[in-house]
């Protein structure tokens, strides 16, 4: 998953941040505040990303 500071520039390095999720991901749906991984090859393990919390935290 990337993230992009929208007040840094587009091209530095710095305005990206990334967290790594296992490749097992077919697609997301965002609802408005979270991001839910759809899973891939059926291994029934949804990922949900909360867009108001920290994004480097655990518990996002």
């Amino acid at each position: 998953m990337l993230r992009y500071d929208t007040q840094s520039d587009f091209n530095s390095s710095s305005s990206w941040s990334s967290y790594g999720t296992s490749m097992n991901y077919y697609g997301g749906v965002f609802d408005g505040r979270y991001v839910y991984y759809v899973p891939l090859n059926n291994n029934g393990n949804v990922l949900r990303y909360d867009t108001q919390d920290n994004f480097a935290s655990q518990e996002g």
